[in-house]
Parts: C-alpha cells; structure tokens; sequence
C-alpha cells in the first residue's frame, strides 16, 4: 500500500513538471516558429489547453479521449497496480474534462481582469473620433495580456474584410468572459439604436473596477474562513501519517475492514469538499 502511494505521488509529481515543461515549451514561440507548421500547429495546441483551456477542433474528439485514456491507465496501474488501470481508464476523460473546465474558467477570469482596460481604450479612441471598428483595431496596444493577444485576433478578422459581429462573437466565444460579453453587448446596441457609447463604455470601466475591488475586501476578509478550515482538514491527516509512521499498519491494517474503510473515505471526501467550499467564500467573479 506505501510503495503504491509512493508510486502514485512520484506520477503526480512528474505530471506537475510535464505540465510546466509544457507551458515553457508553449512560450518559447519564436524559437519554436523556426520548425514549421507542423511544431507551430502543437504549439498552439498546447497553448489552447494549458492556457485557454480550451481543445483544438483538430485535436478534439478521438485524439484527446485516447490520450486521456493512456493518461488514466498509467496513473491507475501507479496507484493501485493491475487493477487500477481500467479504473483509471473509466475516470481520467471525466478528471481531464474538468481539469480543462477549470483552466478555462481561470482564463476568463483572467479576461475579466483586463475588461477596464479595453473599455477605457474604446472610450478613448471613440472620444478621439475613431469608428467602432478603428477603436477595436487599436485598442490591443493599450489593454495587457492576455486579452491583448485576443484583441489582436480579432484585428486580423478586421482586416481580413469580416465584420464587426463576427469578430465580436469570435472574441466572445474564445474567451469565455462575461464582461466581454457586455462590452461586445453595449457595441451591438449602439450600432442598432446609437447612444452615447463612450459614457457607456466609461460606465462598464469604472464598474468593472468597482466590482474588482468589492471582490478583493471580499477575499481579504475570508483569508482566515480559509486558513482555519485548511488547519482542521491537515490535523486528522498528518496525526494518521505520524501513527502509520510510528507504528506500521495502524492505519492501513483498519483499512481491511470495509466499514471502517468506508467511513475513512466518506471523511476524506467530506474533508475535501468543506476545503473547497471555504475557498470560494470570497472568491472572484465576473
């Protein structure tokens, strides 16, 4: 049982330092642009669902429930050996799926972050005299990453001919955001009905920003709801690794008996969820 675990913490480790492996990889773009298209396509793979959490059309589908299936099956056979292989099988498409759930929310909260800086780079280039699609086209340069980048995207569109919608309903559906979507919702209504867009776009900012900072006193305030619940979650786990450490099968040998196996999980997973649950106290938001 000890050497499994010890097997099944050395696999997470050495995934931690896949994953980071890879997000360097994803960043060296211009060394990586001197292999061809066929590094370039990866690259960009690799950058959509450590980054964006979200899975290439081209590497959806067959290519990413296969990998996750190898992915679960070595993960299972270090866990709990012969056996754990097709239990790992059956859940690893679940746990990836989430996994990449998660990077994409993260990412759009991320967006979310930069939203007052692009409606204050609208507002601006509108109150100059620019057009709606001049304002987008410029207000990339004066927004931070990584909403930059996506702004930049939808330049491209811009220039290729496309419209302002499609563009707007592009970046809306890459980011995922929902400020986004009120600021591309407030551009659609001013080419429909017009208005004042550079007061509604100084609105949207400073909310934005008025939000933000509700949300940060709101984070500071539960560090301690956090803190505890995370001390109280750690007291009964490292008591049980310092028994088994102190006097071998302790804690393992009551794992034979199905009651009390069960009700050691039922505890673990109560203790998990109580952490979880006191980590969104506070949390950000769109």
């Amino acid at each position: 049982m000890i050497v499994r675990l010890t097997a099944a913490a050395l696999a997470a480790v050495a995934a931690v330092f896949a994953v980071r492996a890879c997000a360097a990889w994803v960043g060296a773009a211009e060394s990586l642009s001197r292999l061809g298209t066929g590094a370039q396509r990866w690259r960009l793979i690799a950058r959509q669902i450590l980054h964006e959490g979200r899975i290439d059309e081209s590497f959806g589908g067959r290519k990413f429930f296969a990998t996750s299936l190898a992915a679960g099956a070595v993960c299972g056979f270090a866990a709990l050996g012969v056996l754990g292989a097709p239990i790992g099988m059956a859940l690893a498409p679940f746990g990836l799926r989430a996994a990449i759930r998660s990077r994409r929310r993260r990412y759009a909260a991320r967006i979310d972050s930069c939203a007052p800086e692009l409606a204050l780079a609208l507002a601006s280039s509108l109150a100059a005299g620019r057009s709606v699609r001049g304002a987008l086209l410029t207000a990339g340069a004066a927004t931070p990453e990584p909403l930059a980048s996506e702004l930049d995207r939808a330049a491209v569109d811009l220039t290729l001919g496309g419209g302002i919608g499609d563009a707007l309903a592009s970046l809306r559906s890459r980011t995922n955001s929902g400020r986004i979507e009120s600021l591309a919702g407030a551009i659609e209504l001013h080419r429909g009905s017009g208005g004042d867009l550079v007061r509604l776009m100084r609105e949207l900012a400073d909310a934005f920003r008025a939000r933000d900072r509700a949300m940060r006193d709101a984070h500071s305030a539960s560090a301690q709801a956090r803190f505890t619940a995370i001390v109280v979650a750690a007291i009964p786990l490292i008591f049980g690794a310092a028994l088994e450490l102190a006097a071998p099968g302790a804690v393992t040998g009551a794992l034979e008996l199905l009651p009390t196996a069960m009700m050691l999980g039922v505890s673990i997973v109560l203790m998990a969820f109580g952490v979880a649950l006191s980590h969104r106290i506070g949390g950000t938001g769109a």
